[in-house]
């Protein structure tokens, strides 16, 4: 009603100042001048078209003011004062402008286009000076205030009846606005998008938004705008809805004779265009938009939405275009154009205008702060607004009304909640359960559905604009999703079928406090080791569990398993660099090096400053991919990024050492050197290539014959063997070093009758009695110390338990799980006080046993041979050839290495030790559990 009587009042009004004007015209104008002296020729042919179009007979000049509209009124009384008294003169003069504004709020009355903010209170200011100015001049006027202002029924009784020729070409059936009670406030920007996308290339234009926003105001709005526009491209704009229920200020109400299908919408469509034409709805209607540039409009999608309506869509003819307005997205081939509520400054100048409307002066003029609090109770959406005043105004007071909304929220709501799935449901309530939001894999750790299964869930929820998300830029771009404020206000006070286990909630979010500080405590975790997973926000938490638990598998060469666990994590959190990063170590170890390759490149475009990920990705190049250059320039970036850090330095240095730059080299280590840590794996690494410094060079120098420089050399070797901490040589280093034996015997062969012959005579004693154990000497070992070296450990079977089992060392008991068991025998099947050796490494409850290998296996029945002696004979990047004492060739993978630390191009011609498969597969039997002896 209030729609109806906002233009009701206008009418009455403007038809008041038309009807004193043409009076004042035709009794006191006409008898002294022409009506044609007073209107240009424009003006009479238009006046001549108007009684055409009315089919009116020739009729005596003074009629002809009825169809003169009312600028051409305003036209001829102006001029005509000039022949009346100087007081007419100047109230014309006076009210010269005031009166022209009449003229486009005239139109749009007459016209059912959509009323401005201020049409209603200009009309009326300007009425009441017109009255009081020169009451004699405008009697009708008068009259007409005095009825509106005291007769309550006279509105009731006024007939009007909207202009039938209209300036537009365009066939249309719009309906009134139903916002004339405020005119249309706000969303310049909403409706310039709008005329955008209806002029350009989009079939189908998609207003979405939660309920309450003014989608159908914008549309109704919109489509006006283009019946005024003269280069409008639509013969026909045809509107339609499916709204099925509107609100009153206490209630719902059902609309009589609301569509309720999407067949019933086609149908009356159809038929506004051509109500005789036949056939199915859908094929009527799109042969109608095939046939006319048509805008169809369909209001309130989301209570009809179904396969007819995504058929429709599909099919929609150039030329012709569709218009949604919903709360739920089609979810395809449409351009979707959000709607949001009003800012709080727009919300608080709606509230006070529809105050005013309604006569609710107590809260238009409620001071700022008091307006802003109760737009934010009402979430800044309009129709909360509207609602709320229009409550108020019915005798509600406005702390119950804000107190209780549940008809708005439900008017709001319902229809759209009412069709969710129950995933998305279960979902909703979960994000209403913590406000705070939630990435993907928190979302489906909550609640409990698999990511494929939340992914379909969010895309439902965002289309219903019941969940919003919001990009966090500092954690990789990870999205995190939250429920509406509509929606969680509508659920936490007043939906009361549970879908959650809030209890259950709470247990899940200690279990995830626990995750977090078992991640984030360590704040001496190395950033180096390929082993660890670096967490960045609660959302890594989930897939961080599946990529740790990966890592795990990938050490036992479960690559399956490993496989299908980071690819679960990858559904999770796609942007996470770990997720790519451990799918690279997967594929490199399975030796699909292209695959490994693409996620190593995919991980650093996640996390270009990681530097660790460009050790890692130089270590790919140099290790696996024979490509020094690009391993180069992988781990020269990362030292952009860490100038000091030691692992990248280092392998900086081992380059050069293998393109035997010693001078660089030695200059590098040295700079290295300096670089404080308390990193024991750091401060061995650098001792470690220390060592390979030497050795590397003595061997050059003595293949060159710089025996002199040589033996200069040893001796600098010597030296530093002196001065550095011996527990941080292990027997890795000391093998390594032992290569160059070969060399000191060139050497004292060399010196054998010279100078320096005692010199060297001495340094090969030291040499042999020092690296010659391959354990740099006798010398305290602890476990812990040992836990971060690869060295070899002896003990023997003290209990096998499920799954498990405990050795006996120098050190007491230690734990080991049977995924640590490197024997072709099965572990139930071996015997107490068996004898086994084994690496020292750790869990996250303490030490344990890595590689456990028993010394003796009675595996004859198995078809196994064990404890075969060869040389690596043949290198290639990622796997070699092993040939026996016997000359038989054996193939070998370099991941069957039990020591991992090994490299297949630092053990050529040193002696191995393996066993051999019965599992021939191809041209050569596969020798397995390979170590150096």
């Amino acid at each position: 009603m209030a729609t109806e009587a906002t233009r009701l009042r206008l009418y009455a009004l403007i038809s008041a100042v038309e009807s004193d004007l043409r009076n004042h015209i035709r009794n006191h104008v006409l008898p002294n001048v022409s009506l044609g002296a007073l209107l240009s020729e424009e003006a009479i042919g238009k006046l001549a078209d108007r009684k055409q179009r009315n089919s009116v007979g020739e009729t005596r000049q003074i009629d002809d003011l009825d169809y003169a509209d009312l600028g051409d009124a305003i036209d001829a009384a102006r001029k005509g004062a000039s022949h009346l008294g100087s007081e007419t003169q100047k109230h014309f003069k006076t009210f010269q402008s005031k009166l022209y504004s009449l003229v486009p709020i005239r139109n749009r009355v007459m016209h059912s286009r959509p009323l401005l903010l201020d049409d209603l209170s200009n009309t009326v200011n300007t009425c009441r000076e017109l009255s009081k100015s020169r009451p004699l001049l405008w009697p009708d006027l008068l009259r007409t205030i005095e009825k509106l202002e005291n007769d309550q029924d006279y509105i009731l009784r006024i007939e009007f009846s909207p202009e039938v020729f209209e300036s537009t070409e365009i066939l249309h059936n719009l309906p009134l606005p139903d916002f004339d009670d405020t005119g249309f406030i706000g969303r310049e920007d909403q409706l310039g998008k709008i005329r955008k996308a209806l002029n350009g290339a989009f079939p189908v234009v998609t207003i979405t938004g939660e309920g309450g926003l003014g989608k159908t105001a914008l549309a109704l709005k919109s489509c006006y705008d283009l019946l005024d526009d003269t280069e409008c491209n639509f013969d026909a704009i045809i509107w339609t809805t499916a709204k099925a229920t509107r609100l009153t200020g206490k209630e719902i109400r059902e609309i009589d004779n609301a569509i309720t299908s999407s067949l019933g919408i086609f149908e009356v469509a159809a038929d506004q265009i051509d109500s005789s034409s036949e056939g199915e709805p859908l094929e009527r209607l799109l042969n109608q938009l095939e046939a006319f540039p048509i805008l169809l409009v369909i209001d309130n999608l989301e209570t009809i939405l179904d396969e007819n309506i995504r058929s429709l869509v599909q099919r929609v003819p150039s030329g012709s275009k569709i218009l949604f307005t919903t709360k739920r997205s089609i979810g395809a081939y449409d351009y979707p154009l959000p709607l949001e509520p009003f800012s709080p400054n727009e919300a608080a100048f709606y509230l006070r205008s529809i105050a005013r409307f309604w006569g609710q002066t107590e809260i238009a003029q409620a001071p700022a702060d008091q307006i802003l609090k109760y737009c934010n109770r009402l979430q800044n959406n309009p129709l909360f607004i509207k609602w709320f005043v229009q409550a108020v105004a019915s005798g509600e007071p406005p702390q119950r009304v804000l107190a209780d909304p549940k008809v708005v929220l439900r008017f709001c709501l319902s229809s759209v909640f009412e069709k969710l799935s129950d995933p998305s449901q279960r979902i909703l309530q979960t994000l209403a359960f913590d406000s705070r939001g939630a990435t993907e894999s928190l979302i489906g750790y909550f609640s409990e559905l698999e990511p494929s299964e939340v992914q379909r869930s969010l895309t439902e929820l965002m289309a219903s604009n019941l969940v919003r998300m919001k990009t966090d830029k500092k954690s990789d771009g990870d999205t995190h999703f939250f429920a509406s404020e509509m929606a969680l206000f509508y659920l936490r006070n007043f939906h009361d079928e549970k879908m959650i286990d809030e209890v259950g909630l709470v247990k899940k979010r200690r279990a995830l406090t626990a995750a977090r500080e078992e991640f984030f405590s360590n704040g001496t975790m190395d950033l180096y080791d390929f082993n660890n997973v670096t967490v960045r926000t609660d959302g890594d938490l989930i897939a961080a569990k599946h990529l740790k638990d990966a890592m795990h598998h990938l050490k036992n060469s479960n690559i399956s398993a490993a496989q299908s666990l980071a690819q679960q994590a990858e559904e999770i959190s796609p942007n996470y660099f770990e997720v790519h990063r451990v799918l690279a170590l997967i594929y490199q170890q399975d030796r699909m090096l292209m695959r490994a390759e693409e996620r190593f490149e995919a991980a650093i475009s996640h996390a270009p400053t990681v530097a660790p990920l460009r050790l890692w990705f130089g270590d790919f190049y140099f290790k696996y991919m024979d490509d020094v250059s690009a391993a180069e320039e992988q781990y020269r970036a990362g030292l952009q990024i860490e100038p000091n850090s030691i692992p990248l330095l280092a392998a900086v240095i081992l380059l050069l050492l293998v393109d035997r730059n010693f001078t660089e080299a030695r200059s590098k280590l040295d700079d290295a050197s300096k670089i404080e840590t308390k990193n024991t794996r750091h401060k061995r690494r650098l001792l470690d290539l220390r060592f390979q410094l030497y050795s590397r060079q003595i061997g050059h120098l003595v293949s060159t014959g710089a025996m002199e420089v040589a033996i200069d050399t040893l001796s600098e070797l010597q030296d530093l063997v002196s001065k550095v901490d011996h527990n941080l040589i292990d027997g890795i280093m000391t093998k390594k070093v032992w290569r160059i034996a070969p060399c000191i015997e060139q050497m004292e062969d060399f010196f054998s009758n010279g100078v320096r012959s005692g010199e060297i005579d001495s340094l090969a004693v030291w040499f042999k009695a020092f690296f010659g154990s391959g354990q740099g000497g006798t010398r305290p070992v602890s476990l812990w110390e040992a836990a971060d070296r690869n060295i070899e450990w002896v003990g023997s079977i003290r209990s096998l338990h499920e799954g498990y089992g405990f050795i006996d060392g120098e050190y007491g008991a230690i734990f080991f799980p049977f995924s640590q068991w490197a024997n072709s025998q099965e572990p139930r099947e071996a015997k107490i006080g068996a004898k086994a050796s084994f690496r020292i490494g750790e869990n996250s409850r303490g030490p344990m046993a890595l590689k456990v290998r028993l010394q003796e296996v009675d595996t004859s029945s198995r078809g196994w041979q064990l404890a075969r002696q060869g040389k690596l004979t043949a290198d290639h990047q990622t796997y070699g050839f092993i040939t026996s004492e016997d000359g038989s060739i054996y193939f070998m993978s370099y991941a069957d290495f039990l020591d991992p630390t090994v490299n297949g191009k630092e053990v050529v011609g040193l002696k191995l030790e393996f066993d051999v498969s019965p599992d021939q597969k191809g041209r050569y039997p596969a020798a397995k559990f390979v170590r150096v002896l």
